[in-house]
């Protein structure tokens, strides 16, 4: 039985699928079949029902564990071996959400690996709770996100405040005000969002974070929103949000970063208050100590945004 045998074991494991993971290894499917054959022939039973999508058995799920753990202590021993002779090498493995991402991460980025030339950064997308299972997995190292105490099986740590507003076009609300659009934004300036009553909204997943936001601040006031459209991409919502179609929520980081600069300025942005601020958290699996890597990755990030 070697690391490498383990390695494509948990890769088909949550791939569900032996062609997929053997693309995501670089393998032929040949290979990864014969390598899990061999290794089920050395246990003296199967790992898994082939099946489509392939299914662990009990054997399976338990090996999993096993293997995850070694796998574990293995790339620590590397890590804490690299701090103790300072020469820094290996993967460090990133979750985040694929907008969060892209209004941070390359700065972040760019810093970090400045200071770690030796470290190989990989950035992993995904939903918050997508992120917590693959801390969980041992898939990534860290991941940021809108993370609440009390989630088990991670350790958080404060990164910086974001916070999400209302965004709205001017021709938007010429549309719907007319005239009485002057009186109109100093009322929404202040907070005060009555008026809205009978304009449209793009609205966002209600499952994220922005549009969770949004559905308290509309929840709190006597309407049904009108929604002629919904997007899940804060990008595609906002684009439609500028072009008049409908007010919408987002975190205000990421409407400098997905909007032309021209076309941000040209909307109105309105704040929320507390409602609409949060905290964005790095977690991490709980240890004893911490890759240096991994503390220095979350330093250097919160020297720029937090």
């Amino acid at each position: 039985m070697t690391l490498i045998q383990m390695e494509y074991f948990l890769m088909a494991a949550r791939e569900r699928s032996f062609t997929r993971a053997a693309s995501r290894l670089f393998i032929t499917q040949q290979s990864l079949s014969a390598s899990i054959a061999a290794l089920e022939e050395e246990l003296g039973c199967p790992l898994f029902l082939r099946r489509v999508p392939l299914e662990l058995t009990y054997a399976g799920a338990q090996f999993r564990q096993h293997a995850q753990e070694l796998l574990r202590k293995v790339e620590r021993m590397k890590q804490d071996l690299g701090d103790i002779s300072a020469n820094q090498r290996g993967i460090l493995q990133v979750g985040i959400a694929p907008t969060r991402g892209r209004a941070i991460m390359p700065d972040i980025a760019e810093a970090f690996l400045k200071k770690h030339p030796g470290i190989r950064l990989v950035i992993n997308e995904g939903t918050n709770d997508g992120l917590h299972q693959d801390i969980l997995n041992g898939d990534i190292d860290i991941a940021i996100g809108n993370f609440q105490e009390g989630r088990t099986g991670i350790a958080l740590r404060d990164f910086y405040e974001e916070e999400v507003a209302l965004f709205a076009s001017d021709e938007l609300l010429d549309r719907c005000f007319g005239q009485e659009k002057g009186p109109v934004i100093e009322a929404l300036e202040r907070g005060d969002f009555r008026q809205l009553v009978h304009c449209p909204f793009v609205l966002g997943n209600p499952k994220d974070i922005a549009g969770k936001i949004g559905m308290t601040v509309l929840g709190a006031l006597p309407l049904q929103p009108q929604s002629p459209a919904q997007a899940d991409n804060a990008e595609t919502m906002l684009t439609l949000c500028a072009k008049g179609i409908g007010l919408s929520f987002c975190p205000v980081i990421l409407a400098k970063t997905v909007l032309p600069e021209s076309k941000y300025r040209s909307l109105h942005t309105f704040r929320l208050g507390d409602v609409g601020k949060y905290r964005i958290r790095f977690a991490y699996r709980p240890e004893e100590q911490l890759w240096k890597v991994m503390t220095s990755f979350m330093d250097i990030a919160t020297r720029l945004l937090g």
